[in-house]
């Protein structure tokens, strides 16, 4: 089952995403993929096609963190690859402390046997996928107008998402909520 490990953003937060997506679609400035507010969330990391019994391992071994409760908040609008060539639109997340989940993250999940992930970790919530701008100027000059309100977010848990591709879309169940402490 093709799966990931998520933080789950609060309603209000998913609101204002979604807020900032619907008037960049909206625009006519971008054709591409828009994430739907229910899907709304940030990847700690994308695990891929795992069997129940892998899955039944990172239940128990995600059990028990040791890591304090924490703020994060988002930060500004960003782009994949970059502003030149925009196939990604996300919001950034920042807290010091996200960078310390990730890696108790990565260590448990190596403990099972599974490899480290080899990218640099960039927290960030993407919103869209973007398959041609049609007019990067006024597109740039839109993201800049928009703005994204600076929202506090509690990180309380991680949680255990099966990500199910369909042809509307992926359809996300929970798995698995794992409290910090």
């Amino acid at each position: 089952m093709r799966t990931f490990v998520s933080i789950e953003l609060p309603e209000k937060v998913r609101k204002e995403i979604f807020r900032v997506s619907k008037r960049i679609r909206d625009s006519g400035l971008v054709s591409g993929t828009f994430v739907s507010k229910d899907n709304i969330h940030l990847t700690l990391r994308f695990l891929g096609e795992l069997t129940e019994e892998q899955i039944s391992k990172i239940r128990k071994s995600f059990s028990d963190f040791v890591l304090p409760k924490f703020e994060a908040h988002t930060g500004e609008i960003g782009f994949f690859p970059s502003e030149k060539y925009v196939k990604v639109i996300w919001i950034d997340f920042v807290s010091d402390e996200l960078s310390m989940l990730k890696g108790i993250v990565e260590n448990k999940l190596q403990g099972l046997g599974i490899n480290k992930e080899t990218r640099e970790f960039n927290a960030h919530i993407t919103f869209a996928r973007i398959r041609q701008v049609k007019d990067k100027e006024k597109f740039l000059k839109l993201v800049e107008d928009i703005g994204m309100k600076k929202m506090n977010i509690p990180v309380e848990k991680i949680s255990l998402i099966k990500s199910e591709l369909t042809k509307n879309g992926p359809k996300y169940k929970l798995l698995d909520e794992f409290s910090l402490i």
